[in-house]
This record gives C-alpha cells, sequence and structure tokens, in this order.
C-alpha cells in the first residue's frame, strides 16, 4: 500500500480520503506507482509538485 513505500511517511491516513503532507513530498512516485484504487495520479503528484498543494 502507498503508506508502506512512501519513504517520507507523508500519507495521512486518519480519514478518507487520504492526504499526502505536500511539504515533506520527495515527488518520487512510489504511491502513485503501488495504489491499488488508482486513487493517486501522476497529474496529482505534478500539481503537487509545482504549486504545493
Amino acid at each position: 500500500m502507498c503508506v508502506e513505500v512512501c519513504p517520507q511517511s507523508c500519507i495521512i491516513t486518519e480519514d478518507i480520503p487520504y492526504v499526502i503532507m505536500q511539504e515533506n513530498c520527495l515527488h518520487c512516485g512510489n504511491c502513485y506507482s503501488v495504489c491499488p484504487a488508482g486513487a493517486i495520479t501522476f497529474e496529482q503528484l505534478n500539481t503537487i509538485y509545482q504549486t504545493g498543494r
């Protein structure tokens, strides 16, 4: 699952949907590649990287 592969432990799973803490995200794509639901898209990671949101 995405939480286990995040090197920064920046995925918060307390609520649904899960939240990626952008300020800690390395934009490595590990979460994207293993998400069983396809909830994380490459476009979302790019948006987080470019805008910080």
